[in-house]
């Protein structure tokens, strides 16, 4: 994988929708220009070198995604990467090499996807490791499945809750609320017993030099994210 900095241009009028994709990429790795409408775009990618991806909502004021990519195409020559983003997806659109089509939110996989096009680093796989286990619960409640089914809700929504004061936290420089609340969140995973989120909780809770956070944050929002998704398809949703 290529070690450069890369370049992403995000056109989202969506200030939540912003902060969901920011979360997952460290800036040692790539620099984010986001903008709320093509126009900004348009006028940033005449000023400076062409970026490695843009990521464009389908309807981005004021031309919508289509058209915007047709001009940066044809009258600034981008050559690049392009990913439309729509809520719940857009069949209508057409998937090329070069243009991949992704429903908002984005998540893990979604980043993964993202990652590899761009040629960074995809995110650390933690071979032959369960996503989670319930032995814990099962154990405590005599494999009873509402009282589990119901002990995992509680877990995620501690964990959405917490993770967005980490989050909040990480944006304001405040690392020792960091450390704080990654040591409040550490039992909601040792809870379903997830290695990944476990291990990053416990680096972040006694890191050694600031340095070291910004990739552990977003890491373990990565992980949070591929743990959740597991929960609610495979223990929720039956």
């Amino acid at each position: 994988m290529s070690s450069a900095k890369k370049h992403i241009i995000l056109i989202n009028a969506d200030q939540a929708a912003q902060a969901n994709f920011l979360r997952f990429f460290s800036e040692k790795e790539v620099a984010i220009s986001v903008f709320s409408s093509g126009m900004g775009a348009i006028q940033k990618m005449k000023q400076t070198d062409a970026p490695d991806l843009v990521v464009i909502e389908k309807d981005a004021k004021p031309l919508g995604a289509i058209q915007t990519l047709n001009y940066l195409r044809e009258q600034l020559n981008y050559k690049g990467l392009a990913i439309i983003t729509a809520v719940g997806g857009a069949s209508d659109l057409v998937e090329t090499t070069s243009q991949k089509v992704i429903s908002m939110p984005i998540n893990a996989k979604d980043v993964d996807s993202i990652k590899e096009m761009i040629q960074l680093k995809p995110t650390e796989v933690y071979h032959n490791i369960p996503v989670y286990s319930l032995d814990y619960l099962n154990d405590l409640s005599g494999g009873d499945q509402g009282f589990i089914q119901e002990s995992i809700r509680l877990m995620e929504n501690s964990v959405r809750e917490q993770l967005k004061e980490l989050n909040k936290a990480y944006e304001k420089d405040d690392y020792d609320a960091v450390a704080s609340i990654a040591h409040n969140i550490k039992p909601s995973f040792e809870m379903v017993m997830n290695i990944p989120c476990t291990t990053i909780c416990n680096k972040l809770a006694h890191f050694d030099v600031k340095n070291e956070v910004p990739d552990l944050v977003k890491e373990l929002n990565i992980q949070a994210d591929l743990l959740l998704e597991a929960l609610d398809s495979e223990v929720l949703e039956h």
